[in-house]
């Protein structure tokens, strides 16, 4: 197969989001006369329950799980590889699987019970939701077909703009991540706060505000070529990379796979192709801007106009070459 199967890797992720979220709610559904007002959903350190919630709320957080979950699957299918492809999908419909069969666990104990004060928490509630979340992350895995991706091109040495002597040009433009990255960052983000939320877990709240924070950084940077070389800086001025010109030997621009090369998006390592091993800004696939310096460092920035950035960052180059 050479063409992606979209539509069969999302309607597997949705089938199985949806089965496990609509099992549990049903179960949650028809538990619900037998069971304690409210239920524990949280356990101390030492294994006494002290957190407590509706069995209605214990349901929303379920819908909400699946949801993102949904939407996560979907997403998943628009991915390059099947190897990643399988990773995401599997790690979605696994992470699902394993909240609702924890949460049905903790609940099932309840039944039958007019006080949850007294449920004391198990180590095997984890067991079963580990071995759940095994067996329909193992299912979604081997649910998706293989296909073969094309492979990037390697990377094309940049011809100097022409500039006068003593002509100074600044190149400067923002570069964003794509949806599918916002999407991805905007989920985790939720993720996260439900989490929180239906634990009573408040650390995690900070996390959360930490995550945010360095997506936000992240998500958007401003790229610039100038007669000092090139710089990358993040939307809150952090990260910030400089790379002056005199320490450049060396520019290309590369079609840049953001998953298949780099694993992901953000400032990222390269892990396959001939990008391998160097480390830059991928917010998103398609064109970027390749840098070695003296030491033989790689640098990389994925930028709309890369051709134009990089023929003026080789005059500069060339300039300070020639001093």
């Amino acid at each position: 197969m050479t063409t992606r199967p979209t539509v069969r890797i999302a309607a597997t992720g949705v089938l199985l989001v949806a089965v496990a979220t609509g099992v549990t709610v049903a179960l949650l559904g028809a538990w619900s006369s037998a069971l304690p007002d409210p239920v524990a959903t949280h356990w101390g350190t030492g294994g006494s329950a002290d957190g407590f919630a509706s069995v209605g709320a214990m349901v929303w957080a379920v819908v909400i799980t699946g949801v993102l979950g949904l939407a996560l699957a979907v997403w998943s299918a628009l991915t390059s590889t099947p190897s990643l492809a399988r990773t995401l999908l599997a790690t979605t419909v696994g992470t699902v699987a394993f909240i609702d069969a924890l949460l049905l666990a903790s609940i099932a104990a309840q039944r039958g019970l007019t006080e949850a004060t007294g449920v004391a928490f198990s180590g095997w509630w984890f067991v079963i939701a580990a071995a759940a979340a095994l067996a329909l992350a193992a299912l979604a895995a081997l649910l998706v077909p293989t296909w073969r991706a094309p492979w990037q091109a390697a990377g094309v040495r940049a011809e100097a703009m022409p500039l006068a002597a003593g002509e100074n040009v600044v190149w400067a433009v923002p570069a964003t991540s794509g949806s599918a990255g916002s999407v991805a960052a905007i989920l985790g983000v939720a993720l996260v706060l439900i989490v929180a939320l239906v634990s009573r877990m408040w650390w995690l709240l900070a996390l959360a505000a930490v995550l945010a924070l360095v997506m936000a950084a992240l998500l958007s940077i401003r790229v610039a070529v100038g007669p000092g070389g090139l710089t990358v800086t993040g939307r809150l001025g952090w990260p910030r990379v400089h790379i002056p010109a005199e320490e450049i030997t060396a520019v290309a621009t590369e079609q840049v796979s953001a998953f298949r090369q780099f694993g992901g998006w953000g400032y990222r390592v390269g892990i396959a192709g001939s990008l391998k091993g160097a480390r830059g800004f991928v917010l998103h696939s398609g064109e970027g801007i390749v840098v070695t310096t003296r030491s033989g460092r790689r640098e990389v920035v994925v930028v709309n106009g890369a051709g134009q950035g990089a023929a003026l960052l080789e005059a500069y180059r060339e300039r300070a070459a020639a001093r």
